[in-house]
């Protein structure tokens, strides 16, 4: 399991690279309205989730129960899906931290340079 720190909170990334959207949620600080279960949802976001299942021919959106919470995972596509629907702000951020974690260029960065 690894991790990704986004605006202070840890979020977990699984060894399939699955993203914990559940952490996500917590670090964008949004109502209960938006959380991961809520997201996919509206027509769009099923067709998309479809359709990228059928591209990288792996489940992208994974809900499991982790003790006594449930907690939703998905494919870095649908992390960056699920940030823009939560919050334009967040989707800035979110796409800025994961394209640099995904591309190994994370690694090399100081702690701090992430919440910049």
């Amino acid at each position: 399991m690894k991790k990704v720190t986004l605006f202070n909170h840890p979020i977990r990334v699984n060894d399939d690279e699955l993203i914990c959207l559940t952490d996500m949620w917590k670090a964008a600080s949004q109502p209960k309205s938006k959380r991961p279960a809520f997201y996919g949802r509206s027509t769009a976001q099923k067709e998309f989730i479809e359709a990228l299942n059928s591209t990288v021919h792996i489940c992208t959106l994974k809900k499991l129960r982790n003790g006594s919470t449930d907690e939703t995972w998905g494919h870095k596509y649908v992390a960056y899906d699920y940030a823009a629907w939560i919050d334009p702000k967040f989707r800035i951020g979110v796409y800025k931290v994961l394209d640099k974690f995904f591309s190994g260029e994370l690694v090399t960065k100081p702690q701090q340079e992430l919440h910049d």
